[in-house]
């Protein structure tokens, strides 16, 4: 790799790709807070819809009935695994919502949107090394983190126990964000990132399998 940040106009699409991606986490991250676990998830994994249609407009896709009807199937599915409180009849001993629940929303719609756009600028830069693309979304999230802790919440360094658990989350989300990264620079937007909303099933399995909540 002569150059980590890219070459050419190639540099710029990598510039929107980290910033893009950076501003995504950080939307995801902080809906999981502020909503419901049912509602936060519902509303995160509405990117295969904002994909399909970003990529018909941005790298003329094809609209096929198949792939209409696979994201209409995989949200309608993730609405009823979840099961958001704003549709179906609330628990007393569900999870309550944040006093700033409406910030949730906001940050889960403008998250979908942004991890949308990550998906189809991975592809109009699918020339760019896999590596170039996670280095821009590693300073990417890391400049969205710094602002973000440092203006909206307050930032705490980890202790010993934190780190126990955050070390295995970086490994896994790094595996999986170079995976998805590779598979977008290969597939079409859309088919990427409705492959990529299988999270929600295996985020329920491990749920189930190691928590052993009931869902």
């Amino acid at each position: 790799i002569p150059n980590w940040f890219g070459e050419g106009t190639m540099r710029w699409w990598l510039m929107a790709r980290g910033t893009f991606g950076g501003i995504a986490m950080c939307c995801y991250f902080t809906t999981l807070q502020l909503l419901p676990l049912g509602d936060g998830i519902v509303l995160a994994t509405l990117y295969p819809a904002f994909t399909v249609i970003i990529a018909r407009i941005a790298l003329k896709e094809y609209l096929t009935v198949i792939k209409t009807s696979a994201v209409i199937i995989c949200g309608g599915g993730a609405f009823l695994i979840a099961q958001p409180s704003f549709l179906f009849p609330k628990d007393t001993k569900a999870e309550k919502a944040s006093d700033y629940a409406w910030i949730g929303y906001i940050t889960a719609i403008a998250g979908s949107v942004s991890g949308a756009v990550v998906f189809v600028l991975i592809r109009r830069a699918r020339s760019a090394h896999t590596f170039q693309h996670i280095w821009a979304w590693a300073w990417g999230s890391i400049l969205a983190s710094v602002i973000l802790g440092n203006t909206v919440t307050t930032m705490s360094f980890p202790n010993a126990s934190q780190w126990a658990q955050i070390v295995p989350m970086l490994l896994f989300g790094v595996t999986g964000h170079i995976m998805m990264s590779y598979a977008g620079r290969l597939a079409p937007a859309g088919l990427s990132s409705l492959m990529k909303s299988s999270d929600v099933l295996f985020a329920y399995i491990w749920e189930v399998l190691i928590f052993h909540q009931h869902v």
